[in-house]
């Protein structure tokens, strides 16, 4: 008994904490070209901590700073000075794995929209293909495009403005779902195709290191 405790505490000393991880695994994406040495990631998270996340107290020519710097649910948000934010957030895998994602948005009026995911696992981080993890996601998940064909509209002009903008991928801060936002409401939609909207946002369920539709 006793030297299987033993075991347990030297396994459990050598993982980082939950509080830990995230600071962890952001000091790593910053080999991974995301825009940020680990010294400027240090002190953003120093300025947050000491409660100096605004834009007077940002780092380089973006003023980036941290918006939100949440440890124990594995989020972090970063803004400056410009439209739009970065986002990380990571999820536990069963086979003990790390999922991460990370986003980048610069907006407009309309957003150009980035995410990118990676495993970490004991000895490497790997970046993965979008469609290892993600489902494909078409304008029939926001439109009811059967009911548009039936009424004689032309759905391959409505879809080439829909594929047009990038898809808003908004990272949770709690729970494990990401929710998926289409850019294509704001196009002045005309009011005609209004009565085939599904909603402009779907939800994609954690489905243990991948995502489905909801």
């Amino acid at each position: 008994m006793k030297k299987a405790l033993l075991i347990l505490m030297i396994i459990l000393i050598g993982q980082p904490s939950i509080g830990q991880e995230l600071k962890t695994y952001f000091l790593e994406l910053s080999d991974t070209g995301i825009g940020f040495t680990k010294s400027e990631i240090e002190q953003m998270i120093s300025n947050y901590l000491e409660g100096k996340n605004s834009m007077q107290n940002g780092i380089g020519n973006g003023k980036h700073y941290l918006s939100k710097y949440e440890p124990n649910n594995g989020y972090l948000s970063i803004t400056g000075a410009y439209e739009g934010s970065q986002t990380m957030t990571f999820w536990n895998v069963s086979d003990g794995s790390k999922l991460i994602s990370y986003t980048s948005e610069a907006c407009g009026p309309i957003c150009d929209h980035n995410i990118t995911f990676y495993l970490k696992t004991k000895n490497q981080m790997t970046r993965l293909d979008l469609n290892h993890v993600l489902p494909t996601i078409t304008l029939s998940d926001f439109m009811d495009v059967t009911a548009m064909k039936r009424d004689g509209i032309d759905v391959t002009e409505v879809a080439e403005s829909f594929y047009s903008t990038d898809l808003i991928y908004n990272l949770p801060s709690k729970g494990k779902n990401i929710i998926v936002e289409s850019q294509f409401n704001e196009l002045d939609v005309p009011s005609e195709l209004e009565k085939y909207n599904l909603g402009w946002k779907i939800e994609l369920v954690w489905n243990d290191g991948t995502f489905i539709k909801n």
